[in-house]
C-alpha cells in the first residue's frame, strides 16, 4: 500500500496496538474500562470485599503505574536471583524457570526451560487458554429439559454450578437453578395435559469415566467425579464432595419436579431420543466468568469440566485423555509450542502431567500482549498478590500487593508460581518458576523461598 492508502494502514495498526495496550491496564485497573480489577459493589459477584483483601492486617498498596520506557532489568541479576533459588541450602526439589519482558517477548533469565516438568495447578493455564480459544468468551452453557413418550430428559451441558432451587442472575456459582427448571418443565408439561411422567438423566455429553485412568489415591477428595452436570460441585455446606452427583442432581431434581406439582412416576439415566421436544432450559453464567472462577480459586472441578468442553468442541472423545489431547490441540492451533508436553488431566491434580516452562511462558507472553478479548478474560482472572483468590496470603512480608497476577501450583512434590509482575522501576515481566521432584511431600516447605525469588525479579 502507498501514500494516503499506507498511511491509513499505519493509523489503523497504531490505533489496535494502542487499544490492546489500553486493555492491558484496564484490566490492571491503570486507566477506566471494562475489565477493571476492582471490587465490584455487588457482594454477589465473585470477587473479594474490601475486607477480605485486610486479612492479614496489611493494606494493598495502590497498583504502580506502567512506565513504557521503563528499564529492562538487568539480566546479571535475574540469572542470580534463580541460581540462588536452586542453590539455596533447604532446597530439595529441581527448578525450572523463565523471566520475560512483555513488551519485547524477550527472554531475560531462565534456568532447565524446556525440561519436563509436573507443573500442578499452573497446569490450569493451559486449560483456560485452551477452553477461551475454543469457545466465545460470552458463551453460557445450558441445562435443558425435552419430552417423549412420557418422559422427561434433563440435560446435563456441562453446568455443574446449579443451584438446587432458585438461581441468582448476578453469580457466577448457581446462576441456573434446578427449581427455576422444574418449575419451567412443569408449566409446559401441565399446558400439554401431562401431570405424571417418568424422568431420566441424559450425562452422555462426557463419557462414563468418573476419574483419570491412573489417578491417585485419595483424589475424590479434590475434585468432583467427571459430570456434564451437578449442583454447586456436588459439595455440602462443608465444601466436602458428597460423591454420585448424577444421583444427587436426579434427585433433586425430581424433588424440584414434584413440588412443582408433576408425579414423577420413576428416576433413570438415559440418553435423549432425537424425537424428544424441547420443554424449558436455563444458563450458567459466561464461560469467561467460569475460567475466572477456576483460576481464582483453583478449582479442580471446574477445570476438568472445562476441560471435557474443549473435548466436546473438538469432536475428542469426551472423557480425561479425550480432554488431555483436545486442550494440547487448541494450544497448538493458537501457535504455542507443546513438543514435550503430555498431561492426564485439566486441573494439575496428576503428577503424570509433564510440561515446560517455555510453553506455560508463552501462554503468559500471549496474556500479556493481549490482542484479543479472550487473552484479556485471562489476565483478569489472575489472582493479585494479598488481594484474592490463591495469592491472597502469599508474600506477607514482601513490598508485592496488587503487584503480582499470578497462578499459584500446589502438589506434595510440586510447588509452583507463573504469572506477571510489575518491576519496581515499573517494567512488566512474565515469569514461572516451577519446582518439582521434591521428597517426602515437602514442597509446602519451600513456597517462601519461591516468594522470596519472585520479590528479587521485581527488584532487578
Amino acid at each position: 500500500m502507498k501514500s494516503q492508502t499506507a498511511k491509513t494502514g499505519v493509523a489503523i495498526v497504531s490505533a489496535f496496538s494502542l487499544a490492546c495496550g489500553y486493555v492491558m491496564a484496564d484490566a490492571w485497573d491503570l486507566v477506566p474500562g471494562f475489565f477493571t480489577l476492582q471490587t465490584p459493589a455487588s457482594a454477589a459477584a465473585p470477587y473479594p470485599t474490601v475486607e477480605s483483601s485486610l486479612l492479614h492486617n496489611q493494606e494493598v498498596p495502590p497498583l504502580p503505574q506502567l512506565q513504557q520506557n521503563a528499564p529492562t532489568p538487568d539480566k546479571t541479576k535475574l540469572a542470580t536471583a534463580l541460581a540462588k533459588l536452586a542453590q539455596d541450602p533447604e532446597m530439595t526439589g529441581k527448578v525450572s524457570a523463565i523471566v520475560a519482558d512483555v513488551a519485547t517477548g524477550e527472554i531475560l533469565a531462565e534456568m532447565n526451560p524446556t525440561r519436563p516438568v509436573a507443573p500442578a495447578s499452573v497446569n490450569k493455564l493451559l486449560t483456560a487458554t485452551a477452553v477461551l480459544a475454543a469457545f466465545d468468551p460470552d458463551k453460557t452453557l445450558q441445562t435443558e429439559t425435552k419430552y417423549a413418550d412420557g418422559t422427561v430428559y434433563l440435560i446435563g451441558g456441562g453446568d455443574v454450578l446449579l443451584a438446587a432451587d432458585e438461581g441468582n442472575p448476578e453469580a457466577v456459582i448457581g446462576r441456573a437453578g434446578l427449581g427455576d427448571l422444574a418449575r419451567k418443565t412443569a408449566t409446559v408439561l401441565k399446558d400439554a395435559g401431562h401431570n405424571a411422567v417418568r424422568l431420566s438423566l441424559d450425562t452422555s455429553l462426557f463419557a462414563a469415566e468418573a476419574f483419570p485412568s491412573e489417578a491417585e489415591a485419595g483424589i475424590e477428595d479434590w475434585v468432583m467425579e467427571a459430570s456434564p452436570i451437578a449442583v454447586d460441585r456436588n459439595l455440602n455446606s462443608a465444601g466436602e464432595f458428597i460423591g454420585a452427583p448424577k444421583v444427587q442432581t436426579l434427585q433433586i431434581f425430581a424433588e424440584q419436579l414434584r413440588a412443582a406439582g408433576i408425579e414423577v412416576q420413576a428416576t433413570d439415566e438415559a440418553r435423549t431420543p432425537e424425537s424428544a421436544q424441547d420443554l424449558a432450559s436455563v444458563e450458567s453464567a459466561p464461560v469467561r466468568d467460569l475460567v475466572d472462577l477456576a483460576l481464582r480459586e483453583s478449582d479442580n472441578t471446574l477445570a476438568e469440566t472445562l476441560g471435557h468442553l474443549v473435548a466436546v468442541q473438538r469432536g475428542e472423545m469426551a472423557d480425561f485423555a479425550g480432554a488431555s489431547a483436545a486442550v494440547l490441540a487448541q494450544l497448538q492451533d493458537l501457535g504455542l509450542n507443546v513438543d514435550g508436553v503430555e498431561l492426564a488431566d485439566a486441573s494439575g491434580l496428576s503428577e503424570s502431567n509433564q510440561l515446560t516452562a517455555t510453553l506455560v511462558g508463552q501462554i503468559l507472553s500471549r496474556i500479556g500482549s493481549c490482542t484479543d478479548e479472550s487473552c484479556a478474560s485471562l489476565l483478569s482472572a489472575l489472582p493479585v498478590a494479598k488481594l484474592d483468590g490463591t495469592l491472597a496470603a502469599r508474600f506477607n512480608q514482601l513490598d508485592l500487593g496488587g503487584k503480582v497476577r499470578a497462578k499459584t501450583g500446589s502438589l506434595g512434590s510440586v510447588t509452583s508460581m507463573a504469572g506477571l509482575l510489575y518491576t519496581q522501576a515499573g517494567r512488566e515481566l512474565s515469569f514461572v518458576i516451577i519446582v518439582d521432584d521434591v521428597p517426602n511431600d515437602g514442597a509446602y516447605s519451600l513456597r517462601p523461598l519461591i516468594d522470596a525469588t519472585i520479590a528479587k525479579i521485581a527488584a532487578a
